[in-house]
């Protein structure tokens, strides 16, 4: 990875870790809003990793909720600090998804889409008949220093931010790209999909986990209804919206996503119709979404052969799929 790819996000990075430090200690609606930019953020880019090999998984909001109840819990029952209760709470997240993901990812596609669904959606009817995870009703209290917990927030986007693109730069970014456009290259070169697909989702597991234990401290209450399928689906609307195929791009469709979201709730029960038509409008109108848009208009302005935060193809530093693998060529 050439030095001068950092140059762009190193600059968006330190500029958010700063304007986010900032909102965290003011007030006014930006204020109010700055942490579920972060959680979002997070919950996005968690999606986005699936995506990367070639899956849509609705386990999402599975993994955010266990991240949540496990975080509770701790903070609840061993009073550890908040950043531990956190971390525990993204390494279970991240375990689990290790273990479903051994089973799910024999299959793929629609398939795979429907089992995550139903994993997600029979895990939140585990909570609600769980005693000592407060049954239907949730937990309560899960108090922590609210200045603390949005410093950390924005701490915690920005280095995930930084770690995933770091990752889609690096040989198993590469094998990540090749699982998900030549699955068949990737098996007969040495790669192996389904190795390939559980290292993406463990992460993924582990970032939307790690939102979870955020959201909970955050909120100080948690029940099942936080967990259902429709996490996993206003996370698909963040990626579609923003641009899947551009780190920053899922992140700009969670924050626009989220400034609109009070909006979308005066729609009540028909909430699920209208992410759905912003899906169909996402995939119609800008099927590169928003980022994709916005980086074909700056190409057409400065004839620039590549942007920045676009992901490698496979001719970038000409490494072939076997060389990859580590097979001989």
């Amino acid at each position: 990875m050439k030095k001068s790819e950092w140059v762009g996000p190193g600059v968006l990075a330190v500029g958010g870790l700063i304007a986010g430090l900032v909102l965290a200690g003011g007030s006014g609606v930006l204020a109010l809003v700055l942490p579920w930019l972060c959680i979002n953020a997070l919950l996005a880019m968690s999606l986005r990793q699936m995506m990367l090999v070639g899956e849509v998984s609705l386990a999402i909001g599975a993994f955010y909720g266990i991240g949540a109840y496990t975080a509770a819990q701790l903070t609840l029952l061993a009073q550890t600090p908040l950043i531990v209760s956190v971390l525990v709470g993204s390494l279970v997240a991240a375990l689990s998804a290790a273990i479903i993901g051994s089973v799910t990812l024999k299959v793929s596609g629609a398939t795979f889409i429907l089992v995550s669904f139903a994993f997600t959606e029979a895990l939140r009817l585990v909570y609600t008949r769980t005693d000592w995870l407060g049954g239907n009703s949730g937990l309560i209290g899960i108090f922590a220093d609210q200045g603390t917990t949005v410093t950390f927030m924005v701490c915690a986007t920005v280095g995930v931010g930084l770690l995933l693109f770091a990752l889609e730069r690096s040989r198993l970014g590469r094998q990540f790209e090749v699982v998900e456009d030549k699955p068949l290259l990737a098996s007969v070169s040495g790669i192996s999909p389904w190795s390939t697909k559980m290292i993406a989702m463990t992460i993924s597991g582990a970032v939307a986990g790690l939102s979870g234990g955020l959201f909970a401290h955050y909120s100080s209450v948690i029940a099942p209804t936080d967990f259902s399928y429709m996490i996993s689906i206003t996370t698909l609307a963040f990626v579609m919206i923003g641009g899947r195929r551009y780190l920053l791009g899922v992140v700009i469709g969670a924050f626009v996503l989220t400034f609109i979201t009070e909006e979308m709730r005066a729609f009540g029960t028909y909430e699920p119709l209208v992410y759905g038509s912003a899906l169909i409008v996402a995939m119609v109108l800008m099927p590169q979404g928003i980022a994709g848009v916005a980086v074909a208009a700056f190409r057409r302005l400065t004839g620039m052969a590549r942007g920045s935060f676009e992901p490698p193809d496979d001719t970038d530093g000409d490494v072939p799929a076997t060389e990859l693998a580590g097979a001989p060529r």
